[in-house]
């Protein structure tokens, strides 16, 4: 787990060294706060003894970090603008 959270804060610092643009870092930024709820309600579970609550709240917490990386993953292509021809009338 600490691997995973030291790889995240080094992205966060690479594109912060290397201006990457806004949604890229806004992305990485919700990737790791996502990953740290996570984390919390892991350990909630842990102290608690796995209450069904904890459990559902964790299975959501998962979803949601792979929507985030998912997203974060998406936002780091550009896509190329595709200008059609006009149509020419007679």
């Amino acid at each position: 787990m600490l691997l995973w959270f030291g790889v995240v804060v080094a992205l966060l610092v690479a594109l912060r060294l290397t201006d990457a643009p806004r949604a890229v870092r806004r992305e990485a930024l919700i990737v790791l706060g996502t990953g740290l709820l996570q984390g919390v309600i892991g350990y909630v579970q842990y102290l608690t003894g796995l209450p069904v609550v904890a459990v559902a709240l964790h299975m959501l917490g998962a979803c949601l970090l792979v929507v985030a990386v998912t997203r974060l993953a998406l936002a780091t292509r550009v896509r190329a603008v595709r200008v059609l021809p006009v149509a020419t009338r007679p």
